[in-house]
């Protein structure tokens, strides 16, 4: 027997009442739906025998009546209503689909413009200088805080704003004599400056923390730390930092605009020529060295204008020197020093590597690569 509870509004001659809660019976109302049809069925036979057209009578009126509710129950009880739905494109009719929502306008965001702003100013007759060091040459262009009506370089933009956060919260020093300012990671709510930013990615957030993903921690001499972007903010060392970012850049299907490979060693990097676009490590060096050769830049110490990256040199401001004369200054930098080898003890090395068991220590590159072979090996 079917039954069950529904919520009805009680109608009659006079007006709608208030809702009431009745039991419903659906066998009971089939049944007297059916009574009704026959009465209703033998009323208009007994009217059409007198002339009448139709159901005219009071009785017939209160019948017609009864068969309508009865009817409208039934519907009710038969006709399950539900919510409508709201139903998802799938990915790939929301890229074929070229209508802008209308709720929300997407507008992608050029990652790498050419230079911010420099419409702005060429549109009110602003000769593009750097208003405090001169420079005609930057990423983007800001109006100075002091002078709103005169552009800065996006260095100084950065020193003036420096000025107004304070002092750095580790080495002290005022914003406006540094070079930038950020907020700290270790310290909520302090800022410090763009040399102290570094040195802090290279600190253990605080004593006893070790990586999520590998569990080093500061005694296994982990060289910088970052929060995970897939796990709920933990810390990461730079290693696995790198892993995840990769995981992350797979899943993306993100590949070399320049020569469609799917790999890279460290980080992609945005493309120039392409905004949006990622481009690997390879081609990124070489877009730099053809960019410096088109420049016709040469090398300082022996005049190559070949070489797998360029370097400032320290000696002549502004010149460049190639990555073979920046190892051999490395060399005689750390032979003028005293430094040796903690392992074998030489003084002389293609590259000198810091020490994973003496913190402060340098090692040699053979040492560093007999290392590397034993850690694999284990």
């Amino acid at each position: 027997r079917a039954s069950g509870y529904a919520t009805m509004a009680c109608v009659g001659v006079v007006g709608v009442h208030a809702p009431a809660r009745v039991r419903v019976d659906a066998n009971r109302d089939r049944r007297a739906l059916g009574m009704t049809r026959a009465k209703l069925g033998d009323a208009r036979v007994r009217s059409s025998g007198v002339g009448i057209s139709g159901i005219a009578s009071r009785e017939n009126n209160e019948l017609r009546k009864l068969f309508d509710a009865t009817r409208r129950r039934e519907r009710a009880f038969q006709v399950k209503r539900e919510p409508p739905r709201r139903v998802m494109a799938s990915s790939d009719e929301q890229e074929l689909s070229k209508e802008p929502s209308a709720r929300r306008s997407y507008v992608p965001r050029k990652e790498n413009p050419e230079v911010v702003m420099e419409a702005y100013w060429i549109e009110r007759g602003v000769e593009l200088v750097c208003s405090e060091c001169e420079a005609t040459e930057t990423s983007r262009w800001v109006e100075n805080r002091e002078r709103p009506d005169e552009p800065v370089c996006a260095a100084c933009y950065a020193r003036q704003l420096a000025a107004t956060r304070g002092k750095c919260c580790k080495c002290g020093k005022d914003g406006k004599d540094t070079s930038g300012m950020r907020k700290s990671k270790h310290k909520e709510g302090e800022w410090i400056c763009t040399r102290c930013a570094l040195r802090e990615l290279r600190e253990p957030p605080f004593d006893g923390c070790t990586c999520d993903a590998c569990g080093k921690g500061a005694s296994d001499a982990v060289g910088v730390w970052h929060r995970s972007k897939l796990k709920n903010r933990v810390w990461l060392c730079g290693k696995c930092y790198v892993k995840e970012r990769f995981m992350i850049a797979e899943a993306e299907g993100t590949k070399c605009v320049e020569c469609g490979t799917d790999t890279t060693t460290r980080v992609w990097l945005n493309s120039k020529l392409v905004p949006g676009a990622k481009i690997c490590r390879d081609c990124y060096n070489k877009g730099l060295i053809s960019k410096a050769k088109a420049e016709g830049i040469t090398c300082g110490e022996c005049g190559t204008d070949t070489t797998s990256s360029w370097i400032n040199s320290k000696l002549d401001p502004g010149a460049k020197i190639c990555y073979t004369c920046y190892r051999k200054a490395k060399i005689s930098e750390a032979k003028a020093a005293g430094v040796t080898c903690g392992e074998c003890g030489t003084d002389t090395t293609v590259k000198w590597h810091n020490s994973k068991l003496d913190p402060g220590a340098k090692i040699c590159y053979t040492c560093y690569r007999k290392a590397k072979i034993s850690e694999a090996k284990a």
